[in-house]
């Protein structure tokens, strides 16, 4: 090997390291935020579920429950952000399983391109060559199609990935700020109540 081979060969290699580096920082990235979208939804599912603990106190108490529309707001915006939570898991899923196909369907492509282009240079008969030249493009027409197709999906399931993502913090941030601001001033109030009998 030459030295220009050589640094050629070494810098490819390094290339694959590095790929393969960053494969793998990139799916431990996946693995956490998908554990961070998991417990959002638990969190949110176990707030619910704690207001309606709450509701049932305050409805043992001799007087009226205020601002009743923020709560079902509040329960709306967390029951939003567990879809939304699960949401993302599953586009995000879909994602990176298109992303795949997608990958496979180039690799097919230039595959069969390249086959093509051997058999070209290969044989001598043009009856064989034109046969060949048939089957080799409805395999790379085939191909492409099968990419573009998956393509389509794959950005179907990004911009959902992206929206839910966008959604879930944010509905579970506005669904407990308003749970408790219901909580606060359900609470004084029946405070009040209490220290004036």
């Amino acid at each position: 090997m030459d030295d220009i081979s050589r640094r050629l060969y070494d810098d490819q290699k390094e290339f694959d390291a590095f790929k393969f580096q960053r494969s793998q920082r990139g799916e431990e990235n996946a693995g956490d935020l998908a554990k961070f979208y998991y417990s959002l939804a638990l969190f949110s599912g176990g707030t619910v579920a704690l207001s309606i603990t709450f509701l049932g106190y305050l409805k043992t108490l001799d007087r009226p429950l205020h601002d009743l529309p923020v709560l079902k707001f509040s329960w709306i915006a967390l029951i939003v952000s567990v879809v939304t939570s699960f949401g993302w898991v599953l586009a995000n899923l879909r994602y990176r399983f298109y992303a795949l196909e997608v990958e496979w369907g180039e690799r097919k492509r230039k595959n069969v391109q390249y086959k093509l282009d051997v058999a070209e240079n290969s044989l001598d008969s043009p009856g064989d060559l034109e046969t060949n030249r048939l089957v080799f493009s409805t395999l790379i027409n085939h191909a492409s199609a099968y990419t573009k197709k998956h393509l389509r999906k794959r950005s179907l399931s990004k911009a959902i990935w992206i929206l839910c993502g966008s959604v879930a913090p944010i509905a579970f941030v506005v669904g407990l700020c308003t749970l408790v601001r219901f909580a606060f001033e359900n609470a004084s109030l029946s405070a009040l109540s209490t220290s004036f009998r």
